[in-house]
């Protein structure tokens, strides 16, 4: 970051309104904004204020649509940074293939050889953690993808005995009454299935006739239903812990040339009232990836196609925020995928 605004003239100042101007728009990762910037450090130094993990991976992902447009795409720093985001958007990918696993190997090598050729003026050397990276590939083929060996989850259970320890403060038996909440959240986690990943919920949703809303012929060729009949739309629904809105978007598939198609969320309907409900999106239509912000560009087709999926059937579960962009000319629509998606 030092070195992008030394090169740029970008200011501390300005990082800081485009990173709060872009968390005032996301419907997704709100509880992830990163702590303000007070300060730029040198090199090899790590950003100030100190962040959690899932901070620091968030002002990654969604740093290049906050003030990519205002950062010249040549810049050395700018790409250095922009590789590291492929870098990391391999690491935490879900699902690897063999020739993923070599593509991370070069991508690696590239990493640590561009880290070395922009900071050998500085006398910066690598780090343990980061000749680290050279196992990883070796790591991914011996014991499956690397987010299931992640500690942010053990660092989240950290969280809850922090939050309780501040709530009763009091330390004459701390690991005692820890313990205890513990227990009793653990009770109430089991009796309400909240642990449960796979239950579905949507609340105020309300009852209308399959012929009020405009996917009704999906409805009525993909379950058998009459137009008269009652189905439950909503405009929430959670999955365990995810939450889902209409108006986010979400990766279906990829097509034939491999490229993702994304679809943006409509409605949550249950056509059975059996409390199965079902995600309704309209499909749009991916036309580039933009190197320089690392994200997809897409563009609304009309008339609309609409399909109605449940969350399995989706290529990722994770809801994705629409940016856009303002240009002289025209408006792109931009969207980030968290990690790679194969």
């Amino acid at each position: 970051m030092h070195g992008l605004c030394e090169d740029t003239g970008l200011t501390l100042e300005r990082v800081n309104s485009g990173v709060n101007l872009l968390w005032g728009k996301m419907t997704v990762d709100k509880a992830n904004k990163p702590a303000e910037i007070s300060r730029l450090q040198e090199p090899s130094h790590s950003i100030l204020p100190s962040m959690k993990a899932i901070q620091y991976w968030a002002l990654l992902e969604y740093l290049p649509l906050a003030i990519g447009s205002d950062v010249p795409s040549d810049n050395k720093h700018w790409k250095f940074l922009l590789h590291l985001c492929l870098l990391v958007d391999l690491i935490f990918a879900p699902r690897f293939t063999h020739g993923m696993v070599l593509y991370m190997s070069e991508v690696t090598a590239e990493h640590l050889s561009l880290f070395l050729d922009l900071h050998s003026s500085d006398h910066i050397r690598l780090r343990p953690k980061q000749q680290l990276l050279v196992h990883l590939p070796g790591i991914v083929l011996k014991s499956g993808p690397l987010i299931g060996m992640s500690c942010m989850r053990y660092e989240l259970k950290n969280s809850f005995f922090k939050r309780s320890a501040h709530v009763v403060w009091n330390f004459t038996n701390i690991c005692r009454t820890l313990a205890y909440r513990h227990q009793q959240y653990a009770l109430h986690s089991l009796l309400s299935n909240t642990f449960m990943r796979n239950v579905v919920s949507a609340a105020g949703h309300t009852l209308l006739s399959a012929h009020s809303v405009p996917f009704c012929d999906v409805l009525v060729s993909q379950f058998g239903l009459a137009p008269t009949d009652t189905i439950a739309v909503a405009d929430k629904m959670s999955v365990a812990t995810v939450q889902y809105n209409k108006g986010h978007f979400m990766m279906l598939c990829r097509d034939e040339f491999g490229d993702p198609v994304f679809g943006k969320i409509i409605n949550f309907v249950s056509p059975s009232g059996d409390g199965e409900w079902l995600v309704a999106v309209e499909h749009e239509q991916t036309t580039a990836f933009f190197a320089n912000i690392h994200a997809f560009n897409i563009v609304f087709v009309e008339p609309a196609t609409v399909s109605v999926y449940c969350v399995n059937e989706f290529a990722n579960r994770r809801p994705l925020y629409c940016h856009k962009l303002f240009g002289q000319n025209s408006t792109r629509h931009l969207l980030r995928l968290p990690y790679h998606i194969s």
